[in-house]
């Protein structure tokens, strides 16, 4: 079965399914999540980072780069696994703001062949 990005209430239900996998255990592969959903790894490694996306959004899911273990539904023992993945998502948007300002500095300065209407520099 080839995966696709499923639609938004499907996700929501697979993250729900993905989260009710993941609380009590260790840390749990994108392997173990594909075999879970009946999907082929690494095929549907997209996928399973969607549905893990949607999961840390209500629950606090842990994953670090370092490790590369996979995701964990964090406790009060994980500590320090929790200030990790907060650096590493801090990290994230620091290096994404850093693409942003270029694009912004270019829609700001339009060429000298622009005109401006409505919606903006033409």
């Amino acid at each position: 079965m080839k995966p696709t990005k499923p639609s938004t209430s499907k996700i929501e239900q697979r993250a729900e399914e993905a989260y009710n996998f993941m609380k009590g255990k260790g840390f749990v592969t994108k392997q173990e999540l594909a075999d879970l959903f009946g999907w082929q790894y690494p095929k549907s490694d997209r996928q399973i980072r969607d549905v893990i996306s949607v999961c840390a959004q209500k629950y606090p899911i842990i994953s670090t780069s370092v490790s590369n273990k996979g995701f964990k539904v964090a406790g009060a023992g994980d500590m320090l696994g929790v200030d990790h993945s907060i650096a590493e998502l801090l990290s994230r948007i620091s290096e994404l703001q850093k693409r942003v300002k270029p694009l912004m500095d270019l829609k700001q300065k339009p060429s000298i062949n622009a005109t401006y209407n409505l919606f903006g520099w033409a």
